[in-house]
């Protein structure tokens, strides 16, 4: 069940009386301002390939995709108009590899693109664009150092490029991560410094990202688990895999909001299939380190205050993206990506209010009792309506564009669900009793 809607729940029946254990609301209110997912059904026929369609992005203006399908091609989206057609970069040049298309990631307004190597000698590359409308540069070329050595499925850029930024990344059958040092954003020095995790099995599809208020590093892979690295890149602290995480957790990073320790990451699972987007509070903790050491401590489930399903397609080749930027307002835009699921853009927190979920006025639903017919009226378009049973179990799940809906609740079974309205403003949740 999504995570969201089983907090309503308790919230609401805690209110009611119910003995339940208090859940966090530190990220609501929380709303959608870009769903192109398949768990949505919106996602766009372009980019509705898991093995083609591979990196993506997110600057806090535009949404960046990489794929292979029709040629090598970056897409990118206005998230102010989500629904105008996407336009397209200009790829010229990008050639060589295996696949000339790969990883991709962005920091402020520049994007950089990697392909893909797989045998000695093949040269892996990185490319750069200064922005959306620039041709691209490239940074690096790179010898692939040995056969069957893959580079380019996972990568990273840490810090700013133009003053003192860091390019990783990781090396597919290997335990090692490829680190380059970039100023002014170019690589002047081409050899790269190897960093070698002898505790893990591989760092397969994995990456490294940096801790803020830290010179500490988080990495994370499928086969590698997760692991607090230090400045030079020694291990702190190893969450194995399959330990505590039941999958794999892609893309994991630590960030600091209201004064709470929060990590994130992708969690992707292949049976059965699923990508979700995951939020745990890990403040409890004084330091980070302590925080990563002693997770283990309490169930993954009670720290878990935030999920999001992306889709069910199967992501074997592990391409993810998790960006979460503050914006001016304060909240946070948090971005996730899943290969053949597509992403969805949503935002934590607003200035108005705190209590979105709980806010009755909202909406309007009547006759309440119902039998029938309920009728649902909204101020703003509804996106999506949502029934549960008192146990939080989604009796019902409706995609709508209309401020009005008339449901048919003839089949439901007396006594009391919850009934939650998404909009654009937010997600809001009454109480519903059905009499017959």
């Amino acid at each position: 069940m999504h995570r969201f809607y089983k907090m309503i729940v308790l919230v609401i029946l805690a209110a009611s009386g119910s003995p339940l254990i208090s859940q966090s609301t530190l990220l609501n209110p929380i709303s959608t301002l870009v769903d192109k997912s398949k768990a949505g059904n919106k996602l766009p026929a372009i980019i509705d390939n898991a093995g083609n369609t591979r990196g993506a992005g997110f600057n806090g203006e535009n949404i960046f995709v990489a794929t292979r399908t029709g040629g090598n091609i970056i897409y990118y989206w206005d998230v102010t108009k989500p629904d105008v057609d996407p336009k397209t970069m200009n790829t010229t040049g990008v050639t060589g590899g295996l696949f000339a298309v790969s990883d991709i990631t962005v920091v402020g307004k520049k994007v950089f693109l990697s392909n893909m190597v797989n045998a000695t000698g093949n040269i892996f590359k990185l490319y750069g664009w200064l922005n959306k409308e620039a041709t691209p540069k490239v940074l690096l070329e790179f010898p692939a150092p040995a056969t069957n050595v893959r580079l380019g499925d996972a990568i990273t850029v840490l810090g700013d490029p133009a003053t003192d930024g860091l390019f990783v990344a990781s090396g597919w059958g290997t335990k090692n991560f490829y680190v380059w040092k970039m100023k002014g954003d170019t690589i002047s020095e081409k050899s790269p410094q190897i960093v070698t995790l002898d505790s893990v099995v591989n760092v397969n599809f994995a990456r490294i990202t940096k801790v803020p208020k830290s010179d500490m590093y988080l990495a994370s892979g499928p086969t590698m688990g997760m692991a607090l690295l230090d400045k030079d890149f020694k291990v702190l602290e190893w969450i194995k895999p399959g330990v505590y995480f039941p999958s794999w957790p892609m893309y994991a990073q630590i960030l600091f909001y209201k004064d709470k320790r929060l990590l994130a990451y992708q969690h992707v699972k292949t049976s059965p299939v699923e990508n979700f987007q995951y939020f745990m509070d890990i403040s409890a903790d004084t330091t980070t380190l302590s925080a990563i050491k002693n997770i283990g401590k309490k169930p993954a489930v009670e720290r878990l205050i935030h999920s999001l399903n992306i889709g069910n397609v199967s992501n074997g080749n592990a391409s993810v993206s998790v960006d979460i930027l503050p914006n001016e307002a304060g909240h946070l835009l948090s971005f996730v990506y899943s290969a053949g699921n597509g992403f969805i853009l949503q935002k934590f927190g607003d200035i108005a209010s705190n209590t979105a979920e709980l806010n009755f006025s909202a909406f309007k639903m009547y006759p309440n009792p119902a039998s029938d017919v309920l009728n649902i009226q909204s101020e703003h378009i509804m996106k999506r309506v949502v029934v549960l049973d008192v146990n939080g179990r989604i009796v019902r799940s409706m995609s709508v564009e209309n401020t009005q809906l008339a449901m048919d609740v003839s089949v439901f079974q007396e006594g009391l669900y919850l009934l939650s309205v998404e909009t654009a403003k937010g997600i809001y949740t009454q109480k519903l009793l059905i009499q017959k």
